[in-house]
């Protein structure tokens, strides 16, 4: 590999990919749109970072390192507009969630290619970019147990009228804030948890600070509540799922875990006891109603989220074309609630294969299970995995991969941090995290 030193010119685009991992949780925010396409803001700063990219490779100041997830993405994004001719245009318009996603991340790691800066600015923004979410999250909690209802979003000549701004399930509301979907909101703050508590219990550079841990307490107690409020179990699922890894990769620790447990669980317990006495409003019981509800009424997970008939005709699509699937907004019912699923009906075996190649591969090419012995470097790898192990277990439920931007980050942090990895075991004596 070459080893790349311009840090200068790799800024303006590195500024917007880190501005576009930062909004990337106000879905519902958009200053445009065209049929089905919405501007969000993380995908304004993400063209802005790819126009900036276009320049600096046509001037020769960015070089392409080609490599075999470089390869893949640019399969993926190929074997898109190749669907896009059998696809539906009126059902997605000319610019698919997929193949979007897919162009901003094949440019995303072209910048981290060029860029020496820490994968842990990724993370930074990421974290900080949830502050916003979690308090309209709680602020529509507040004031639906005031009885007003679910509030407006703030700025609502510049929120999009489509998606979900709440749900009313089972006599209680699930919180959405600007994601629009509660499922897609459980799954950011799911991810956003599951690195707060990586930061806290590994010791790293990760907001490295006098209030690091206060800050990263706080923003784990809150988003526990928010979780809850979502009233999606898979986003809960996967948030174990997340812990669990980290816990059994620091089974040592244990004195540092049972701290950082006992400090969640007060932060916890006191925002809980602020909710019950001061809004009349029990986050953990309107969960446990909800699942005894559901589990009263059904006896298999296809039934109890009603997505029996989901699944099947997903699958039926998929077998009566299963090499290349039946293309963007042609399935019947529109998703698959399974994103696994969905892959398949769309773009068939092709499409599936090459996306698991892409989400698996950085776990198989000497890099990521073959992490340097360096504390810091490892804490950020694990912090990583924990936040994608998260999403792959949310989305085996819902139909959101790449269809809500905090999963481009996801997806992104693990890529990053394969080829970072590699690059610094390849270049050990000129490159320093």
């Amino acid at each position: 590999m070459k080893v790349y030193q311009n840090k200068r010119n790799a800024d303006l685009c590195w500024r917007c990919l880190l501005l576009a991992v930062f909004f990337s949780p106000l879905r519902c925010y958009g200053l445009f749109t065209i049929g089905v396409f919405t501007g969000s803001l993380f995908k304004i700063f993400s063209l802005l970072m790819i126009v900036f990219s276009m320049i600096k490779l046509f001037n020769g100041k960015y070089k392409i390192e080609k490599d075999t997830t470089l390869y893949i993405l640019l399969s993926i994004v190929v074997y898109d507009i190749i669907t896009l001719v059998y696809s539906s245009p009126y059902n997605i318009g000319l610019f698919p969630s997929y193949f979007v996603s897919h162009v901003i991340l094949l440019f995303s790691y072209i910048v981290i290619q060029n860029s020496s800066n820490s994968i842990e600015d990724i993370l930074k923004y990421y974290v900080c970019g949830s502050l916003i979410p979690i308090a309209l999250g709680l602020y529509q909690w507040i004031n639906v147990m005031k009885g007003r209802g679910v509030p407006l979003l703030p700025l609502q000549r510049f929120v999009v009228t489509s998606g979900k701004d709440d749900i009313f399930l089972y006599g209680n509301y699930r919180v959405s804030s600007t994601l629009m979907d509660p499922s897609y909101f459980g799954l950011f703050i799911a991810t956003v948890f599951v690195i707060c508590f990586g930061s806290l219990l590994y010791v790293s550079k990760f907001f490295k600070n006098k209030y690091r841990n206060i800050f990263l307490t706080t923003i784990m107690a809150f988003s526990i509540i928010c979780i809850f409020s979502t009233g999606s179990v898979s986003s809960i699922v996967g948030t174990f799922a997340g812990l669990i890894f980290l816990l059994a990769l620091n089974i040592s620790k244990w004195s540092k875990l049972f701290k950082y447990f006992i400090s969640t669980v007060i932060a916890f317990t006191v925002v809980e006891f602020f909710m019950i006495h001061i809004f009349d409003y029990n986050p953990l019981q309107v969960l446990l109603d909800k699942l005894a509800i559901q589990s009263g009424r059904t006896s298999s997970v296809g039934e109890m989220y009603g997505r029996e008939v989901f699944f099947k005709d997903a699958l039926g699509e998929f077998l009566s074309s299963p090499f290349y699937g039946v293309g963007f907004g042609n399935m019947v019912r529109g998703s698959a609630h399974n994103s696994y699923l969905t892959i398949l009906a769309t773009q068939g075996i092709i499409g599936f294969f090459l996306h698991l190649s892409l989400l698996l591969h950085p776990f198989f090419n000497n890099s990521l299970y073959k992490s340097s012995n360096q504390n810091n470097n490892e804490d950020i790898t694990t912090i990583c995995v924990a936040s994608f192990i998260v999403m792959l277990t949310v989305i085996m439920a819902y139909d959101c991969l790449y269809k809500m931007d905090p999963t481009v980050v996801v997806v992104l942090l693990i890529l990053a941090e394969s080829y970072k990895l590699n690059y610094r075991s390849l270049n050990n004596d000129l490159y320093t995290r």
